[in-house]
């Protein structure tokens, strides 16, 4: 069975809750909600991450993916740190509608012992963020 999912950048004009909102009135029950829309719209994260939640809470979707942030900030501990901060509060944002996926991007990172360690600890935090 073929099973379409719509990201909501095709609204990449609205907010990410318009553009959720928009796509499940059409029907759609498998929708990825794209970080693009966030960036586009200048909307402040956390509150907008909440009427997302508030939106798709208001469906029976089969499946909700989510593409989370993948700024590119100059790599390194304390950055680092920060990234997992901020995944780890969209999770939470999130985990109420229980997302069926997370889409996640690593960070650029120069060729280097160094890097492979920071890779490693950024997939291991995840890995901890997503453990009830």
């Amino acid at each position: 069975m073929l099973r379409v999912g719509v990201s909501t950048m095709v609204y990449l004009g609205l907010t990410p809750s318009k553009a959720a909102e928009r796509i499940l009135l059409r029907g759609f029950r498998s929708l990825e909600l794209s970080y693009d829309n966030f960036l586009a719209s200048g909307v402040s994260e956390l509150a907008e991450l909440g009427r997302v939640a508030d939106t798709v809470s208001r469906y029976s979707l089969d499946s909700l993916s989510v593409h989370l942030p993948y700024d590119r900030p100059p790599v390194s501990w304390p950055t680092l740190s920060r990234a997992i901060g901020r995944l780890s509060r969209w999770i939470r944002a999130l985990d109420a509608v229980d997302a069926d996926y997370y889409v996640v991007h690593l960070p650029h990172l120069a060729p280097s012992g160094g890097s492979a360690e920071l890779a490693s600890a950024y997939l291991l935090s995840l890995i901890h963020i997503s453990e009830p």
